[in-house]
């Protein structure tokens, strides 16, 4: 029975670490996509969508993948990144339609792993224009569960100053 003891005792920091180890938060970011004038608009109306989430040289393009709104803020249908695991990583998201294209720039890395808790992000996009648009975003902020996720207003985007030639 002591020995049983003892072996229990040695082993119970082992697993403590494996299981906190493999327990984090899933982590998403959602996007809402908005008209010129600031109303949300169903993302499959967009021509294309092309999201970079692994820095890699040529970001993915594709067909403007959606899901709705959770339940507690309304039917909107939503963009989504989103993993079961412990991180994601969001560079840039541009949106195609008529003829114009709206970079934005997220440069978002959300790790539930060094960050506990809650890691949904819910952002709201600056009303549809051409141009390139960068978020205020701090790697520090805590998100959301999946159904309340954080909501990130539209006020969290700026147009970066053009570069200067030669600068």
């Amino acid at each position: 029975m002591r020995l049983a003891w003892m072996v229990g005792l040695l082993m119970a920091p082992m697993a403590a670490s494996t299981a906190g180890a493999q327990s984090c938060w899933p982590v998403a970011v959602l996007l809402e996509v908005r008209d010129a004038g600031g109303r949300r608009v169903d993302p499959a109306a967009m021509d294309s969508v092309v999201s970079d989430t692994t820095g890699a040289p040529r970001p993915l393009r594709m067909s403007a993948a959606y899901t709705p709104a959770p339940a507690a803020h309304d039917t909107a249908n939503l963009l989504q990144w989103s993993r079961a695991g412990c991180a994601i990583r969001l560079r840039r998201v541009s949106l195609y339609s008529g003829g114009r294209a709206m970079h934005l720039y997220f440069d978002m890395y959300v790790n539930s792993e060094r960050r506990r808790g809650p890691s949904t992000f819910l952002v709201q996009a600056p009303p549809f224009q051409p141009g390139t648009f960068r978020l205020r975003f701090d790697p520090a902020e805590q998100g959301g569960p999946s159904r309340s996720p954080r909501r990130l207003t539209a006020d969290r985007w700026y147009q970066p100053a053009p570069k200067q030639p030669g600068g």
